[in-house]
């Protein structure tokens, strides 16, 4: 049985809701988590046909979005 047989992934979830169920709580966070983490997809990691800059982008934008479930972030913010 998959580890994640019991996730409701209908398309009509958002990935939000879905990523809240599997959020990782840490306790007495060392130096480097304590200001917060992102977590990339490692399809996204492992694509060759991405240049690391634009995993690099993705990281950033999902660093953006986990708040709000959304991001628009201007030329400025993104660099």
């Amino acid at each position: 049985m998959p580890y994640n047989c019991d996730m409701d992934s209908r398309p009509t979830r958002h990935i939000g809701d879905i990523l809240k169920e599997r959020n990782i709580e840490i306790i007495g966070a060392d130096p480097i988590t304590r200001h917060g983490f992102t977590q990339v997809p490692n399809f996204i990691l492992t694509m060759k046909e991405l240049s690391v800059g634009a995993k690099l982008a993705y990281a950033m934008l999902l660093k953006y979005a986990w708040g709000d479930d959304a991001c628009f972030p201007g030329q400025l913010k993104a660099c």
